[in-house]
């Protein structure tokens, strides 16, 4: 009941204000995943933002329960899945806020964040687009939150793993950032689409996202067309967001495909009209080599996922009140630990009903152990989510399901 009342608050408060901030979400099937960005977004208060969020399935069941769980939000239905790219376009249409954020539905955002996306832009006025800190469900900090232009040079040196060998003022050589510690705001070239925050004036002197990329390699395009048109990108470490990179498209039978179609297609564009024929026929065969590799290594994945424990050891700080809550649904065997047991992994049940998002994204970052992983409990969704890293999708259990 609280939820409720809460959001029609943000409601009326949004009918009255002018918004400084537009958060675009683009969903394609939302999930629990998509309602836990929503729940971080809400508990900021959202006091400068209004948040679009564009269905890209066209008629999302899901979505009866966004807007009953959070009126404030305004939801663009498309008739068919026309990328995220465009759908980012027809959203920023319909915006009112002079800065964008393009925000991926499975990241959790911290309460600040609007506050120092404000402050950042107005500290740096000559900044188009400002990237942040990601980490992963395992608080593991991921790489392309700052990343160089995609040298075909690069692409190699990351495929065999010679850029390891390389100093990080290196820049040609790598395809990450690495001259650029993770803990240092700093300028960059490539920006991730996860989260990305722009100026309206960049949205309206770029034209935005190129339609022509269904889906990925649209935000190294964007990222580099921002610079080349005379503005500043950043990457700033000052806000951590959680993003499970993946959840979405790993599932996906034509992931890979998807992926390697549009670096193609990016290659063509940035690269056909300069180089010579030679060594542009070298750097595609090396993105179709890359794509042959990852795809059966995708393959394997999908055939051989990893198997979920039918017993676990929950650490020590874990809510056991929500446990107890759970006990007679509880998807897992819980072994009483006794002692440290190596072999074993340890999860860490929490609960979003006495959790803020910032707080979980500093335990994330603290790692309480190496061998740790977190289990949360959304109580809003009604249901039970082991965060993920880059290897692995986050799993999400229904209450319906484990009754």
């Amino acid at each position: 009941m609280l939820f409720i009342v809460e959001g029609f608050f943000y409601y009326f408060i949004f009918l009255f204000m002018d918004p400084t901030i537009s958060v675009i979400i683009v969903t394609y099937h939302a999930n629990s995943l998509t309602h836990l960005c929503l729940w971080s977004l809400a508990q900021n208060g959202l006091k400068h933002s209004e948040v679009i969020v564009v269905d890209n399935t066209g008629n999302d069941p899901y979505y009866q329960k966004i807007s009953s769980d959070f009126p404030f939000v305004k939801i663009i239905r498309n008739a068919t899945n026309e990328g995220f790219g465009k759908a980012c376009n027809r959203a920023f249409r319909t915006s009112r806020g002079e800065i964008i954020l393009f925000l991926n539905p499975d990241t959790i955002v911290p309460e600040d964040f609007e506050h120092k996306i404000i402050n950042f832009f107005e500290t740096h006025p000559r900044a188009g687009a400002m990237g942040t800190k990601m980490i992963d469900g395992y608080g593991h900090f991921q790489k392309e939150s700052k990343r160089n232009f995609p040298r075909p040079l690069a692409a190699i040196m990351k495929f065999t793993k010679l850029s390891k060998c390389m100093p990080p003022s290196f820049k040609r050589w790598h395809y990450y950032a690495q001259h650029i510690a993770p803990e240092t705001p700093a300028e960059t070239e490539i920006l991730s689409g996860s989260f990305m925050a722009v100026t309206r004036q960049v949205m309206l002197q770029t034209g935005g996202f190129d339609p022509r990329y269904f889906l990925y390699a649209e935000d190294i395009d964007f990222s580099w067309l921002i610079a080349r048109s005379g503005f500043e990108v950043w990457y700033n470490p000052d806000i951590v967001v959680v993003h499970l990179k993946g959840e979405t498209t790993k599932r996906s039978p034509t992931y890979i495909r998807d992926f390697y179609q549009s670096m193609i297609q990016f290659y063509y564009k940035h690269y056909s009209p300069n180089q010579h024929p030679l060594l542009f026929l070298t750097g595609i065969t090396t993105i179709k080599s890359i794509a042959f590799f990852s795809s059966i290594r995708h393959r394997y994945r999908t055939i051989f996922p990893p198997k979920m424990p039918s017993k676990v050891d929950l650490h020590p700080n874990s809510c056991m009140v929500t446990y107890e809550n759970l006990r007679s649904s509880f998807p897992f065997q819980v072994r009483q630990k006794q002692g440290v047991r190596k072999k074993h992994r340890t999860y860490l049940l929490l609960s979003t009903g006495n959790l803020s998002p910032k707080q979980l994204i500093g335990m994330l970052e603290d790692q309480i152990d190496s061998s740790c992983r977190m289990m949360l409990w959304h109580e809003q969704a009604q249901h039970l989510i082991l965060l993920s890293n880059a290897h692995h999708c986050s799993l999400s259990i229904p209450l319906s399901e484990i009754k």
